[in-house]
């Protein structure tokens, strides 16, 4: 109802939107009615999704030069490492995704992940998450 400027704004911002845009949720919401309704806001389903603890937070990125998705992985809550975390990513339709690659501070070495494509969704597990990785998708 504000703008940038933090100055009331003039009527409903949220007016002109076409009506399937525009989603009114109730706050309530479990974390899955409300992945629902971002989607139908969105028109699709999610860039990326995760299954983690909640103290885990996620951002996906994509590179042009090398060519390839990185998501990023945080664990805000350190003292419990997250085991098994699910990612399902979004990736081209033209991609055929050559490797999938884990980089951590915890571990020096870049580790090959397995990973199952299936059009341009590709699942990944990540084993365990300490603080911070990095999965790296690359396509051939």
């Amino acid at each position: 109802m504000y703008d940038e400027d933090m100055q009331p704004r003039d009527g409903n911002p949220f007016q002109a939107l076409e009506e399937q845009r525009a989603v009114k949720v109730d706050p309530k919401l479990s974390a899955a009615e409300l992945l629902i309704a971002i989607s139908t806001a969105c028109g699709r389903a999610p860039s990326v999704r995760v299954a983690a603890p909640n103290y885990v937070t996620t951002e996906l990125c994509e590179q042009t030069k090398p060519k390839r998705r990185l998501v990023h992985l945080v664990n805000y809550k350190p003292s419990s490492p997250a085991s098994d975390v699910k990612l399902q990513v979004c990736v081209p339709q033209a991609w055929k995704v050559r490797q999938v690659a884990l980089l951590s501070p915890e571990s020096p070495q870049r580790r090959p992940l397995p990973f199952e494509q299936a059009g341009n969704r590709v699942r990944v597990l990540v084993p365990k998450l300490e603080v911070y990785a990095l999965v790296s998708i690359e396509p051939e």
